[in-house]
């Protein structure tokens, strides 16, 4: 028995796997080293729309239309557009051809650079065309697309921004503004696809169904920090439209004040027929008529959803300018203007403020905030508007010991903390105490203003009896903190009744 199985085992290393005998180890190092060399080898290529004498798509030399860098590009490689407008032939019906690439602006996080970045096709056609099997590692980042078309005389009247067929581009921090389609969606058009859209803003589109995205055949969409507001449709959908066995999956959007502009019906906001429209932490227009369900469609509102005006700093839905809008959520703890630069503040907070997941990501937006990600194109990010006192650490609606012996604790210990350093000055010291002690005892919320409607009321009673009627745990309503609601939380509560702001 020990020889046979000697005998089996020196056999069983001696064999050779057919893969080994095809491929020499030379070959296989050879074929390793080409993998490494072609992964390694991607370009960057940079257009300008004002060129240069000579362009190679070098920063000095840059090309001077987009559709010249994608002649030259490879799988793998990157366009990066410098600041200006790109309009005129090459410069749309860009159609990549199955390419894997990134087209980005210089910048494409930075909202500056977004606006000054800009496609326009001047009403001559699309923008981008996708129809290759494009997949998610595609990217269009951090520009602007206005005044796209699309015609029905043409190959693709719908998505006059960006059409998708059997294709799956990531769209992230764009804007799409004044485009408009013949067809299905005025800048968005899906069929057979897969897209992800994240943190773009969809303002002034037109189309005959689907004002700024038509979501159809089969195509699951997910729309993530989208604003989509003042868009119009002739029959269907005046933001959105989803039909034939399509899915949207939207959070952290803001879906107001689009319209319909041939028809009173349903769907001024959304249109879904036989397809299936579901959303969590969103702010979502849900008046008469703003919805229209058809067939099997179905409307799922998930967790976080509201349905109460956004409160922008400014829109007017008789503008015709997107420009002139200004999206940002109103604060009267401090809102980017981008008329100054400055950070001003508001006589209103926008409930969308504070309002997305509270297990998602806040830090990238300013402090104060309620370290919890606001709604819509700008939530998420270094322009997201601000909410609270930014001495308060603990978010208890007042600055005492708990947020004094937070700040001492890294003081003392000589530890970093972005929104400690009051000052931001790269430390914790004496100056941020001073900024401290002027915020002692200084109450930026009512704690007791359950439904945030700047007041404490009856409806604020009728929350907090409804929880102390109820077993189980209410961490709103629980203001003394020992996790139940009884007569020390009423007593709390009574101190706090019809207290302003």
């Amino acid at each position: 028995m020990e020889k046979t199985s000697l005998k089996r085992s020196i056999y069983n290393r001696s064999k050779v796997s057919p893969f080994r005998r095809l491929l020499p180890r030379r070959i296989t190092y050879l074929i390793l080293f080409s993998l490494f060399f072609s992964i390694s080898s991607a370009e960057v290529w940079f257009v300008d729309p004002a060129g240069s004498p000579d362009p190679n798509g070098s920063p000095e030399k840059p090309f001077v239309t987009i559709q010249d860098a994608l002649n030259t590009a490879q799988s793998g490689d990157t366009i990066i557009l410098n600041p200006g407008i790109y309009s005129g032939p090459g410069n749309y019906n860009l159609n990549p051809e199955g390419l894997c690439l990134t087209i980005r602006s210089t910048d494409p996080e930075n909202f500056d650079i977004i606006s000054e970045t800009i496609i326009d096709p001047d009403r001559a056609g699309p923008a981008f065309i996708f129809q290759n099997f494009e997949d998610p590692n595609f990217l269009l980042s951090g520009f602007t697309i206005r005044n796209s078309s699309g015609k029905m005389d043409e190959e693709t009247p719908h998505g006059s921004a960006v059409f998708c067929s059997n294709a799956s581009p990531t769209i992230r921090f764009c804007v799409f503004e004044n485009c408009q389609a013949e067809g299905w969606g005025g800048a968005f058009y899906g069929e057979y696809s897969h897209s992800v859209i994240e943190h773009c803003l969809f303002i002034g589109n037109k189309a005959w169904s689907g004002g700024a995205l038509g979501i159809n055949l089969h195509s699951q969409i997910r729309i993530s920090h989208c604003t989509i507001v003042g868009n119009q449709a002739l029959f269907f959908g005046g933001g959105l439209v989803c039909d034939f066995d399509s899915v949207v999956y939207m959070d952290h959007s803001i879906v107001f004040f689009n319209q319909l502009s041939e028809t009173e019906g349903q769907g001024r906001q959304i249109s879904v027929r036989d397809s299936i429209y579901s959303t969590s932490y969103s702010c979502i227009s849900a008046e008469l008529d703003d919805f229209e369900i058809i067939g099997y469609g179905t409307v799922l509102y998930n967790q976080g959803v509201i349905h109460t005006n956004p409160n922008f700093v400014f829109y007017d839905p008789n503008l015709q300018a997107p420009s002139q809008q200004d999206l940002h959520l109103q604060s009267q703890y401090g809102r980017w203007d981008r008329q100054t630069g400055l950070w001003i503040q508001d006589a209103v907070t926008s409930p969308c403020i504070d309002a997305g997941d509270p297990n998602a990501p806040w830090t990238a937006e300013p402090w104060p905030n309620g370290k919890r990600i606001n709604l819509g194109f700008y939530g998420g990010t270094p322009r997201a508007s601000m909410n609270g006192n930014p001495a308060d650490f603990d978010l208890n609606g007042i600055v005492d010991l708990a947020d004094f012996s937070q700040l001492v604790e890294l003081w003392l210990n000589d530890l970093a903390s972005d929104y400690h350093d009051l000052n931001k000055d790269g430390r914790i010291d004496l100056l941020d105490l001073d900024l401290f002690s002027r915020q002692w005892l200084r109450q930026t919320k009512n704690r007791a203003d359950f439904n945030q409607d700047q007041r404490v009321d009856l409806e604020d009673l009728i929350s907090f009896s409804g929880a102390w009627l109820k077993e189980g745990p209410a961490l709103v309503q629980d203001l003394s903190g020992d996790a139940i609601i009884n007569g020390h939380d009423f007593a709390l509560f009574s101190r706090q009744w019809l207290w302003k702001n």
